[in-house]
């Protein structure tokens, strides 16, 4: 695991220095062990430490929050309530992250689902489309 993000970290430090900070950040969180610290934070403490890294992102890219609003389409407020961890919308904080350089890190947040061979083999070309529990197997 720790080999993967270190090859991550490589090949994004030389492409983009605000990934770099931002796999630093992740790298440096493995490495202590608090892998599952997110779990324990509430939402609001989340958005807020998603806000303050944004930030420290944007200032280290040296742009301003106007820049960043123009580029991304949308207003200063906007962008303010982002780095304070307040609620937005998915579609403004993906136009943020797109402009800073960051969409690429959602495939760590929300890697594809691999299937092995033989549940592949299985299936037969059958891809569960939603999940349905019946009466007699409900799971509370």
């Amino acid at each position: 695991m720790h080999a993967i993000i270190i090859y991550i970290f490589i090949y994004i430090m030389s492409k983009y220095a605000a990934l770099y900070l931002y796999l630093y950040i992740l790298f440096y969180t493995f490495a202590r062990k608090e892998q599952y610290m997110w779990q324990e934070m509430s939402n609001p403490a989340i958005l807020a430490k998603i806000g303050r890294r944004l930030k420290d992102i944007r200032i280290k890219q040296n742009m301003t929050q106007g820049e960043l609003a123009e580029r991304a389409g949308m207003s200063i407020l906007t962008v303010a309530n982002i780095e304070k961890g307040k609620p937005v919308s998915i579609l403004l904080f993906l136009c943020a992250i797109r402009e800073l350089g960051l969409l690429e890190n959602l495939e760590l947040l929300v890697p594809e689902t691999k299937i092995s061979p033989i549940e592949l083999k299985r299936m037969q070309g059958k891809k569960r489309y939603r999940v349905r529990h019946t009466k007699d197997n409900n799971h509370e």
